[in-house]
This record gives C-alpha cells, structure tokens and sequence, in this order.
C-alpha cells in the first residue's frame, strides 16, 4: 500500500511541475536568470577580447552581426510560414498587430528605434570603452546600481511608486554588489579611473532607459519583432561608427577571437536579448533591473570557474545578499509597480465585475 501512495506522489510530479513552469510569471524569472548568466559570462569574454588587442568598437560592431543575423533569419522563416498557411486555410485570420517590417507604423519605428539606440549601441559602447579605464570590478559594481537608478527614473518620470520590501531588496542586492565588487575596487581616483567609472555609470543610465521605453512596446508588439528591427537598427548604428572611426580587420582574428564573437553574439545578444524583453512582458522594470545585480556574482563564479581566480569568503556573502535581494524583490511583483493606465483598467473591470477577483501577478 505504501509503495502504491509513493507510485501516485511520482506519477503527480511532473503535473505539478509542468504547471508551475506553465505558469508565465515562473517562466519570466527562469528567463530573466538564464539572460543574467550569460551577461555575467560575457564580462569574461568581452575582456579576453579586449586584451587580445580589439577596440571597444570592434568588439560591439563584430558581436552584433550573427546576434542580428539570427534575429533575421528567425524573422523571415516565419514570415513565409505564415504566408504559406494562410494560401493554404480557408479561415479568415484574427486582426493583430502587423509583423511585418512594411506594415509597421512610424510611431513604433521612431519609438522602438530610440529605444534600440540606447540599449544597443550607447550602452555597449560606453560600457566596454568604461572597462579600458577601471577594473571588471568596479564596473559590476557602478552596473548594480541599475535598480536603484530605475526606481529613481520611474519615480521621476512616470510616478510609479516602489513597494517598501522591494526598496529594502533593491538596497540589500546594491550592498551585496558592493561587497563582491570590494576586493577589486582599486582606491586610486586618477582621471583616467573616473572617465572609466563615469563611463559604465552613463551605460548602466543607458540600460534603464531602454528597459523603461520598451517595457509598453513589448506589452503591444510580439518580441521576434521588435528584437529584429531594434537589432537592425543598433547594429547598423555601429557599423556606421566603426566604418568612419577605424574598420573592422576579421583576417587578422584567429580561431579564439571568432569563438568568443559568436558566444557574444549569439549567445550573450541574440538570446539574451530574446529572454530579456519576453520577461519584461510579465514582470515590471524594477524586478528585471534587479536581476543585474547578479552579474558581478555570476562574472565572480565565472571567472573562479574559466581563469582560476579565488573566491573569498566576502564575495560569497556578497553573493547570498545580492541572491536574497533580488528575490524580495522579484516575489513582490505588486500592483503598485503597474503603470497607471493599467492600474485603470483593473478598476474599470473592477466595476464592471458582480464579483470581486484578485488579478494574478
């Protein structure tokens, strides 16, 4: 009898399982965690790069062809899937949002393009020419303060108010950046030091400015479509930069540089940049920029894992406060973070209700 209930409890699982990975809030978070991993690998790889001899320019211009290579690809396979099964159905489509590049409307080029401006080309740029000029450390660090620069943005310009538990996360995960980046920070404030850190400051800006623009357009468009065009765009901005500053030499790269190109470029753009803005869809702006403060932990593991480096038992602690940090306030996702135009809807639909529901977050 005994082995019968523990046969039902297995035969239970993976339901269970299936339906908490099922449920979209869930799947927002892995996502979010897989993108966070991969940018905190990437700080390995961008730097290999850097020593081996490539620019700023060359590094962010060369990474973002196979990312929007892919992007493309993607995007016409499924172009002409659709259009080979509407030749081939006889029901009439569902109106939605146009996909396709000509049917998108001027509003959502100009405000999609803005956004891919700053978070392709000024955020890589400023970031990768900031780590020339100051240690990996201090950059992760001035890179953790995202949630708090995003708070600040949200209550300045869109009048989003911030639960109390997350502010006290935001702060929790700020102070475990602080005390992992610590035992790199070097104490010299030379100019070239302050260029370096004021630099990856006006990155990590950058970066919260376009979490904040494409948070309405991810909520309107689907996400193959705006990763594509926003690529397009970033990519082609670089380009422009790197054909009028100093070219790109691919027959001068060996078989390491193309490695860690395509890593970059596929990996670390292409599919983060997919999980980022599907996760935005779900959760608010200040859980995803939490997340950031995992990079500096993740960059840590990484490089004890790949280049050998010690890890003390500070940086540890620094890592269960940033961890601790962002899940208070990843699992306070309250309604408090909503715009108010959602905010309205749900009063609208409050009233129009016999019954009273709670809207699930």
């Amino acid at each position: 009898m005994e082995n019968r209930k523990d046969l039902i409890e297995l035969q239970r699982m993976p339901a269970s399982l299936w339906s908490k990975l099922g449920n979209r809030h869930t799947l927002a978070v892995l996502a979010i965690l897989i993108c966070t991993i991969l940018w905190g690998l990437s700080f390995i790889s961008a730097k290999s790069l850097l020593i081996a001899g490539l620019t700023p320019i060359q590094v962010n211009s060369a990474r973002f062809i196979p990312a929007t290579a892919v992007f493309l690809v993607l995007y016409l396979a499924r172009h002409f899937l659709r259009s080979g099964s509407v030749e081939h159905s006889d029901s009439n489509p569902q109106p939605q949002h146009s996909t396709r590049a000509s049917g998108l409307s001027w509003e959502f080029k100009a405000k999609a393009g803005l956004a891919a401006i700053m978070g392709i080309p000024v955020y890589f740029l400023l970031e990768t020419m900031g780590l020339n000029f100051t240690s990996a450390g201090t950059a992760s660090l001035i890179t953790g303060l995202s949630p708090i620069i995003n708070a600040i943005a949200l209550l300045i310009f869109l009048r989003i108010s911030i639960a109390r538990i997350q502010w006290i996360g935001i702060i929790m995960s700020c102070f475990g950046v602080y005390v992992v980046a610590q035992a790199d920070i070097s104490l010299s404030m030379s100019h070239t030091a302050m260029l370096g850190n004021s630099l990856v400051f006006l990155s990590a800006c950058s970066w919260v400015a376009y979490t904040i623009m494409n948070k309405p357009l991810v909520e309107k468009y689907d996400n193959l479509t705006l990763n594509t065009y926003q690529h397009l765009v970033g990519t082609a901005v670089l380009w422009l930069v790197a054909f009028f500053k100093e070219g790109i030499p691919f027959a001068r790269w060996n078989f390491v540089i193309w490695a860690n190109i395509l890593y970059l470029g596929v990996f670390c753009s292409a599919l983060a940049f997919f999980l980022y803005l599907f996760a935005l869809k779900s959760l608010s702006s200040t859980v995803i920029t939490s997340f950031i403060n995992l990079v500096p932990f993740v960059s840590v593991l990484g490089a004890r894992i790949f280049l050998g480096e010690p890890v003390s038992w500070t940086k540890l602690l620094g890592g269960i406060l940033t961890v601790t940090g962002v899940y208070l306030v990843s699992s306070q996702d309250v309604p408090s973070t909503q715009a108010p135009s959602a905010k309205a809807a749900q009063a609208n639909r409050g009233k129009n209700s016999s019954t009273t529901e709670r809207t699930p977050l």
